[in-house]
C-alpha cells in the first residue's frame, strides 16, 4: 500500500479526525406552538455544500454521546443537526 494507507484504514474516525476542521453549535429551532425546539449542529469548518444527516437520540434523550457523533461524521463530510425531540421550553430531555 502507498503513503501509509494501511494506518488510515484501521484507526476509527475519532482518533483522526482534527476538532479544528469542523463547527459545532446549538441552535434553537422555532417549533409547534410558540415553542422552540434545542438542536445541535456540526459540520465541516469549510464553506461548502455538504451532505446532511438529521440525527436522532434515544430514550436518554440530547445528550453528549449524539453530539460526539454528530462530530464525528462532520470530521467525514457531513453536515449534522441533532434535535431535542423530548422538549419543550420549560423542559429537556
Amino acid at each position: 500500500m502507498k503513503g501509509g494507507g494501511l494506518v488510515s484504514q484501521i484507526l476509527p474516525p475519532g482518533i483522526v479526525f482534527h476538532p479544528s476542521r469542523i463547527k459545532a453549535y446549538e441552535i434553537r429551532h422555532p417549533g409547534y406552538d410558540s415553542y422552540s425546539v434545542p438542536a445541535y449542529v456540526a459540520r465541516p469548518s469549510d464553506p461548502g455544500t455538504y451532505p446532511a444527516l438529521v440525527l436522532t437520540h434515544g430514550v436518554h434523550g440530547y445528550e453528549e454521546h449524539m453530539k460526539e457523533v454528530a462530530r464525528r461524521f462532520a470530521a467525514l463530510g457531513y453536515a449534522c443537526i441533532v434535535p431535542a425531540l423530548y422538549c419543550r421550553d420549560d423542559f429537556l430531555a
